[in-house]
This record gives C-alpha cells, structure tokens and sequence, in this order.
C-alpha cells in the first residue's frame, strides 16, 4: 500500500451500481480522507444507502471500483475486513432475547478463535464503551426492553467494540431523541477513526461533519470540506428548492432554511 493511498479510507472510482436494470449509483467518483468524519446527504431515494453498501462490500459496484486503505475491498477476507472496517445499518437483524453484553461481545468476533473465552481486557473495553454511550446500566438487559434508540447506541458499541479503523453508519441518529442526537454526533466527531455517515438531518450535517458528500438521483452533485460544499448554490439544485444559509446564532455553524423563491439567495 503507498503513503498516498494510506491517507484514504476509501477510493471510489467510477462506481455504478443498480438492480433491475435500474442504475441507482452513476459514475460516482470520491476519495474519502481518513480521520475525518465525513457526511453523505441527499434526499430520500438519494442512493445514499446504497453508496453505503458499495463502501461495505454489501454491494459489488456494476462498473469501477471501491478501495479500502488502498486495497480493493473485494479482496480483503471476510475476518480481515471486520478488523478494518464496522458497519451499523438501519435495520439490525439480532435476537431480541440476547443482553446488551452478549450483542456488544460479537464485536470481538474477528479477533476470536473458536470457543475462545474473552478476557480481562475484553471486558475492560466493552465496560469502556458502554460507559460512552451511556448504557453501562443497562449491560444486562436484553435487547427487547430497550427504547429504539437505546437499541441504537447498543449496535454502534458492538461496531466500536470491533477496534475499526473506519465506521460506516446508516442514520445514525434514527430513533434518537433530540438531546441524544446532539450527544451521539459529539461523540462520534471525537472518534479518532474514519467515520462515513449518512445523515438525514442536514444542519446536523453541517454542524458535526468535516466533509460532506452530496447525492442526487443517485449522482454526485458535490464533494469536499463542509464550508466549500454547504452553499446556497449547492443546496438549492439538491433540493430543487431556494435555500438561506446563514451561520447559527449560538452554535456558529452553516445552518440552512428553505425560502420562499424571490428571497432565495446567490452564494
């Protein structure tokens, strides 16, 4: 792997992909930086969990290529890749009868041989991570009792529990109430990972991200540093719609609100 390629978490060159001869992803092309946390937003029907999916090697690209840490993921093994690499998606199929512990210890899997007990150190980090997310209390409940969003931060500490070098996330704050919105987004900023998300919320976006990745139909309208891409221009051919982007009052950050049409602005 080159110094150069090292400083990507991932390289996506060309990428299209679809089902039913419908092409969902076209030509996407971005070279995702590591260490950063990088925001995929979009309208729904966007192709931003799709995209997500490439990055996973849920999905195999129909034409070009998707490389992680400068190694096409196609290649990784199944073990190799989890090491690297920590998917949370919307949907999480898991035995509601399992405790927060047990979901949490899979996330040692890809380090596990068969019928390998954890350690001292095992449970060290996952008492470290329950503490971060905040369900230390919750360690043994089991899954079926927990709110959606509590059930949500339960499968972000498994994936953290995996050590990863980079995250991806579906809407990772699905389900969350507001303050726990505010808390799970300062909290994955302050990640010294790659993180890739999609986010639904785009002043969330705005705020927490240091990269955005703008999708419409499935195509990439814009990428870079959230002050080059986050523009009036930008927004109002994403959403078809006039928008006002201003700095927030309190927070300082590029905050956007649709406008009526003549009030529209020209940045």
């Amino acid at each position: 792997m080159s110094r150069h390629a090292a400083n990507y978490a991932f390289d996506v060159e060309n990428v299209s992909w679809g089902q039913d001869q419908n092409l969902i992803l076209k030509n996407i092309n971005a070279k995702i930086a590591s260490h950063r946390f990088t925001g995929i937003i979009g309208p729904n029907g966007a192709g931003k969990t799709s995209l997500l999916r490439c990055l996973s090697g849920f999905y195999t690209p129909e034409i070009g290529s998707v490389s992680l840490l400068g190694k096409d993921i196609a290649s990784w093994s199944s073990s190799e890749r989890a090491r690297k690499l920590a998917v949370v998606t919307q949907q999480a199929d898991v035995d509601p009868s399992w405790t927060v512990e047990q979901l949490i210890a899979t996330g040692l899997i890809p380090y596990k041989r068969w019928f390998q007990a954890n350690n001292a150190a095992d449970h060290d980090l996952m008492s470290s991570i329950l503490n971060q997310v905040g369900l230390a209390d919750k360690r043994q409940r089991p899954l079926s009792t927990l709110s959606g969003g509590e059930l949500q931060r339960a499968l972000i500490a498994k994936a953290l529990v995996q050590k990863p070098q980079c995250l991806l996330l579906d809407e990772p704050t699905n389900h969350l109430d507001s303050q726990y919105q505010l808390t799970l987004m300062k909290w994955i900023k302050q990640l010294d990972i790659s993180v890739i998300a999609s986010v639904h919320d785009i002043n969330m976006a705005a705020r927490f991200c240091d990269d955005l990745l703008m999708l419409k139909h499935g195509c990439l309208l814009a990428f870079g540093a959230v002050e080059e891409v986050f523009t009036c221009t930008n927004l109002t051919a994403l959403f078809d719609h006039p928008v006002r982007v201003d700095r927030h009052p309190f927070t300082d950050a590029l905050w956007m609100n649709f406008v009526e049409q003549e009030r529209g602005c020209d940045q």
